[in-house]
């Protein structure tokens, strides 16, 4: 039975849209926190559930933060050894 119940999560789970890949059980005010910070709040035409995937104008915030800390992470990477290059160049 649980293996069943598993199994139709998992098919469930795959009907996500707009990125959506999780299927949780959450409450009403979990859902209404999750509205408030900018999801969707609509019906997933295929399964009937709720949905909650982030999209302003077919943006998500999500995906633009993702990309800044890549960025940045970048940036600081390569701060990190134009520093250490100057410490080499200073012990030579």
């Amino acid at each position: 039975m649980m293996n069943d119940m598993r199994g139709i999560a998992q098919l469930l789970q795959a009907q996500g849209r707009h990125g959506d890949t999780m299927l949780a059980h959450i409450t009403p005010e979990e859902a209404g926190i999750l509205k408030l910070l900018g999801g969707s709040g609509t019906i997933n035409p295929d399964t009937g559930l709720p949905e909650f995937f982030f999209s302003i104008g077919g943006w998500n915030p999500f995906e633009w933060v993702q990309e800044k800390i890549v960025e940045a992470t970048s940036k600081i990477s390569d701060v990190y050894h134009y520093l250490e290059y100057q410490k080499y160049k200073k012990s030579i």
